[in-house]
């Protein structure tokens, strides 16, 4: 998760990772907790908090106050009947967000009538009253894989937006479909394109291929899908783009006429985000010692090829340029470290 505001002229622009450290800090020193928060269209509220006893993990259940669609309480052999409901009372609909603070990981599971990841985000800046910035989540994705792609009949595209970015202005068929969403306003929209009924005819084969390659480059798409034929006697194949997105299922078995209680839930999806989080540092380690072995053949190149004391230079100059992108970047990064008297709080 990462955050935006808006700059002087309006355009939204990038404002670092999202602190959910700092958040929750927040929520906890100004008894936030099962206090209603308005949103744009419903209300919330933060329901519990869990947080590991080394302040790296963090569960939260939000509570999205229901007051419309209200179900009917029915009786074997009597008339259903309304649900009545106090002033201050609403129906409960719950969603689960835990977030990894060390890989800046969150992982949602939300039900039929709670709230969104769009609302989640929104949330999370009304309840500390903040205007002009909102929080984007972008989905794990595993590579796209273009060769998939290649000399297909395009038959139809799909595309679903959200969070569109005002400062998105490149001349390119992606840009060019986006701009009619951002003149009128909207922040969010699905646009779908096709050749109709016309079983011989294919979309722009360059444009539509230029659009894939943009996809992977823009948190702005949410998802995509295509229509591709290998020739003019084949099926018409669905390919989602987004279908590597990562994530995991866990089975719940909840004793009728209950609701599924905190503890068990937390027990589980913390033991699935554990699983989540080694698999990812078991690829990262891999992505290092083949940035190590590369490194050493470069540089075994160039001992070779150079002297000692130009090989030298050469290896100051490289570290201190990394030493230098690295520091730049910590400045963009805030991290909040949960005090101890929170952690003691929600643990």
């Amino acid at each position: 998760m990462y955050q935006e505001k808006t700059d002087k002229n309006g355009n939204w622009v990038d404002d670092g990772i999202f602190d959910f450290a700092a958040w929750i800090c927040y929520i906890a020193k100004n008894d936030l907790e099962r206090k209603a928060i308005q949103l744009k269209d419903t209300k919330a509220r933060v329901e519990r908090i869990y947080i590991s006893s080394s302040g790296d993990i963090s569960l939260v259940r939000l509570m999205k106050l229901r007051e419309e669609n209200i179900p009917y309480k029915a009786k074997e052999n009597t008339a259903a009947e309304d649900i009545p409901l106090e002033p201050d009372e609403y129906i409960g609909e719950d969603m689960y967000i835990l977030y990894d603070v060390n890989n800046s990981i969150a992982m949602v599971q939300s039900n039929r009538f709670s709230l969104g990841t769009a609302r989640f985000t929104e949330f999370l800046i009304k309840s500390q009253e903040k205007e002009d910035e909102r929080v984007v989540m972008n989905p794990i994705t595993n590579a796209i894989n273009l060769k998939k792609f290649s000399k297909n009949i395009y038959r139809n595209i799909e595309l679903r937006f959200a969070n569109i970015n005002n400062a998105y202005n490149d001349k390119t068929a992606l840009a060019d479909i986006m701009s009619p969403f951002k003149k009128l306003d909207g922040v969010s929209g699905t646009i779908s394109i096709s050749v109709g009924r016309a079983k011989e005819n294919s979309l722009d084969a360059r444009e539509v291929e230029d659009i894939i390659k943009e996809i992977k480059d823009n948190s702005n798409v949410i998802g995509a899908k295509v229509k591709v034929k290998d020739d003019d006697d084949s099926h018409v194949e669905i390919i989602d783009l987004f279908e590597d997105i990562m994530c995991d299922i866990i089975s719940f078995k909840i004793p009728e006429r209950r609701t599924l209680d905190f503890e068990t839930a937390k027990q589980r999806i913390v033991s699935v985000v554990f699983s989540l989080a080694m698999y990812m540092q078991a690829s990262m380690s891999a992505l290092v010692l083949r940035a190590i072995y590369i490194s050493w053949l470069f540089f075994t190149v160039l001992f070779i090829a150079a002297t000692y004391r130009s090989m030298t230079n050469m290896i100051k100059l490289v570290f201190s340029k990394d030493d230098d992108l690295i520091n730049d970047e910590a400045k963009d990064v805030k991290k909040t470290e949960i005090d101890e008297e929170t952690i003691k709080k929600y643990s």
